[in-house]
């Protein structure tokens, strides 16, 4: 039965109820905060789990101490652990960069996710939307670095796998380097020989055949 009892502080929602032979009562919540219709709803979740041998008592209790835990294991608090855990042996200007990075990119869209809940899925969307305003080495950077936070929590029981190896083919590459000189890197190159050539007279008299041979070479170089 619910029952509506006052003390200084207030009035309170109350269920009384027996199980294995004692009499117990489980706290509903505050009047008017609670209403009647919500009091109910909470005798009839606690008749239902009764009804199975379960102390509603100590399943709200259970419940209580889980969603403390899984505040502890959110991606946030995770990801704060382990820059916490980084920041004596990175540079002011490196922490900085990660620190605002995450609070950017990260943290409004899975902060409070529990990290060994979150799907390579919502990790690649993550890194995509990084990738999507021009910003590649960014989302690649985000991605390194949750590899780390990641492996983090896999040793502190709080993950069971590293996503960031799930999805790291799935991310657009980096850009790579140019292997072989562009045309206007080749003229700029001939251009300062000939300015170091005609300033240095000891090697003006061998340096022209030298010179001949690196045009020739920079000339049959394959473009890419």
């Amino acid at each position: 039965m619910v029952t509506c009892t006052s003390k200084r502080s207030g009035k309170y929602w109350r269920l009384a109820y027996r199980l294995e032979g004692k009499q117990k009562t489980l706290a509903l919540g505050v009047y008017p905060a609670i209403t009647l219709a919500q009091a109910r709803r909470g005798h009839d979740d606690a008749r239902a789990l009764l009804a199975q041998g379960i102390d509603p008592s100590q399943n709200k209790q259970r419940l209580k101490e889980d969603k403390a835990v899984a505040a502890l294991n959110t991606v946030e608090a995770m990801y704060r652990a382990y820059l916490a855990n980084k920041q004596p042996g990175w540079s002011t200007t490196h922490y900085d960069r990660e620190a605002r990075s995450l609070e950017k990119d990260l943290y409004p869209f899975l902060g409070q996710r529990v990290i060994g809940e979150v799907e390579p899925t919502e990790w690649l969307k993550a890194c995509e939307r990084v990738r999507d305003r021009d910003a590649v080495e960014s989302a690649h950077r985000l991605l390194t670095t949750a590899s780390g936070v990641w492996q983090y929590a896999i040793a502190r029981g709080c993950a069971t796998r590293d996503i960031a190896q799930d999805i790291k083919k799935a991310l657009k590459p980096r850009q790579r380097g140019i292997s072989q000189p562009s045309p206007i890197q080749a003229s700029w190159a001939n251009c300062l020989m000939r300015l170091i050539v005609s300033r240095t007279p000891a090697i003006s008299a061998t340096a022209p055949a030298k010179l001949k041979r690196m045009q020739c070479s920079t000339r049959h170089q394959p473009r890419s």
